[in-house]
């Protein structure tokens, strides 16, 4: 069953060709998750509601990729990958210490000790499904991927160059503790931002990106800045948390934002990348 959330978000945009999601869609909290049960040492110490607001949106997750023109990038599709990595290798780690507390000599000769641990196997078989869910979301995401090729190559190394001259995203990416640090995927949003200004400029199809990243929005306006011809109409953003668009097929909208970029960045400095970069800004494809 779709859920109110999945269904209202999808109406807003499902007039699009393409629409690229990253791991942000259906209200995704993977790192809150893991986050919150680093440190833990026993199943009991986990919320039984945590498990299945995990769980809920591991499968909107699923349930998204349903739709005929949702999808996502090979990097995206590879933070899930670390995340259910993530959580087998936590499961693993609980139910040893549940084994062996269960068949410990004090557990056997206390009632109340015993039967609390017994309370953990409902914890247990939910932890169990949202392994299988994430499983299910994963294999449903591989076969929505968007394939690169030379031409998003190199958009998506021309992004990265923006990137390291100008600073442009927030880094909150880096914000995760050590343990959410290992599924931490390199330059996600810069392989976003690539297949969708392919998608819209050279394949000339209508896209829209469904984020709740707002680095995604800084890193198509800069590259707009710099990219000859660049047709507004194609490409939209709509962002999940302010549940609108951000930036629609409108001239006046990206001229608003890319102003605001403008001024942060300061016109000489621009100027000067822009001269800088010239040799790979020529060999993008138009």
């Amino acid at each position: 069953m779709i859920t109110k959330h999945i269904e209202n978000l999808y109406d807003e945009v499902k007039e699009s060709e393409i629409i690229i999601t990253d791991t942000g869609i259906a209200n995704y909290n993977q790192e809150s998750f893991l986050r919150n049960t680093y440190g833990l040492h026993t199943f009991s110490k986990i919320s039984n509601n945590e498990i299945n607001i995990a769980r809920t949106e591991i499968e909107n997750i699923k349930i998204w990729y349903n739709f005929e023109n949702t999808f996502t990038t090979n990097k995206s599709y590879l933070e899930i990958k670390k995340y259910t990595q993530l959580l087998k290798h936590k499961f693993e780690y609980l139910n040893n210490n549940y084994k062996y507390q269960k068949n410990s000599i004090r557990v056997k000769n206390n009632y109340n000790v015993k039967n609390g641990i017994n309370q953990n196997q409902n914890k247990i078989n939910n932890f169990s499904e949202l392994i299988l869910e994430s499983n299910k979301s994963l294999s449903k995401m591989k076969k929505k991927i968007l394939k690169n090729n030379d031409e998003i190559n190199k958009y998506f190394n021309f992004i990265l160059e923006l990137e390291n001259e100008l600073k442009i995203k927030s880094d909150s990416n880096l914000k995760y503790i050590n343990y959410c640090k290992k599924y931490e995927i390199q330059n996600t949003d810069e392989e976003l931002v690539a297949h969708a200004i392919y998608t819209s400029q050279i394949q000339n199809k209508k896209t829209t990106i469904v984020t709740k990243d707002y680095d995604l929005i800084w890193l198509l306006i800069a590259t707009k800045i710099f990219m000859p011809k660049y047709n507004e109409k194609n490409l939209n953003i709509y962002m999940q948390d302010t549940d609108r668009f951000y930036l629609k097929n409108t001239k006046e909208a990206y001229d608003e934002k890319t102003q605001r970029f403008i001024n942060k960045k300061g016109f000489d400095q621009l100027s000067k990348i822009n001269t800088k970069l010239q040799y790979i800004i020529s060999e993008l494809p138009h």
